[in-house]
């Protein structure tokens, strides 16, 4: 059974989703899970703690994603990592949704997040440079050519989810960012890159 603190944050998580940061009160949640705001306020004094928690959880789930596929870098691992990536993005998508007002907020919490982003891109760049020396993507002189597709799959995945609240998405498929994804990294595959892309890319034609 959970502890009341791994309850509030759960609550928290779930009416953040549903209606956003600055819709939901300290009383919200308490009131969701049956206890009372004094006893909420014991455990966090206001939602920015709770959000720190929130991200604390997050950023450990991140890093477990991203240190996994670190280790066995091939294409089917990339994009079982992508697609995992962007449903822990579905499952706290209030903070992608609200990111600009909850880095305002928080500058600590800010400080840390823009961490991350440098380092998911920092690590894509590598994966697709190890793809490079292997011979799955082209060998390149251009040193910026990767770590520019490297932000720009970071971009994609970061902000699928943003994308498809603003175009009325009632739903978000995490394959369908992963898929594009993909797309942007078809044009530096090689032959040898093309006969590892996963079986489920190959199956939708996304290589010709």
């Amino acid at each position: 059974m959970k502890n009341t603190k791994e309850r509030i944050i759960d609550a928290s998580v779930l009416l953040f989703n549903q209606k956003g940061i600055s819709a939901v009160s300290l009383r919200d949640i308490a009131d969701y899970i049956g206890i009372s705001s004094g006893n909420l306020s014991y455990h966090y004094k206001n939602k920015n703690y709770i959000i720190d928690a929130i991200f604390e959880k997050m950023e450990k789930e991140r890093n477990e994603l991203l240190n996994a596929v670190e280790q066995h870098p091939s294409f089917e691992n990339i994009n079982l990592q992508a697609l995992a990536i962007v449903r822990l993005s579905i499952r706290y998508r209030f903070f992608y949704l609200d990111t600009l007002d909850i880095i305002r907020e928080n500058s600590k919490l800010g400080k840390l997040h823009r961490q991350y982003i440098e380092r998911h891109i920092q690590y894509v760049n590598m994966l697709l440079n190890h793809a490079a020396y292997t011979g799955h993507l082209i060998e390149t002189t251009n040193k910026n050519l990767y770590k520019k597709l490297s932000e720009m799959v970071w971009f994609t995945l970061q902000f699928w989810i943003q994308a498809g609240s603003i175009r009325g998405k009632k739903t978000i498929k995490p394959e369908e960012a992963v898929e594009t994804m993909w797309q942007l990294i078809l044009p530096y595959l090689t032959s040898k890159g093309k006969e590892k892309i996963p079986l489920n890319l190959k199956t939708i034609k996304l290589i010709q």
